[in-house]
């Protein structure tokens, strides 16, 4: 169970970097 938590914790802070990066990478092609 606590694998399960901790994969779901990793897949979804995962997601959270990757938006971020993706976002970065937007503004820093704007400017």
């Amino acid at each position: 169970m606590e694998l399960v938590m901790g994969g779901l914790l990793m897949g979804t802070s995962g997601m959270l970097v990757l938006l971020v990066i993706a976002a970065w990478k937007d503004m820093v092609s704007r400017s």
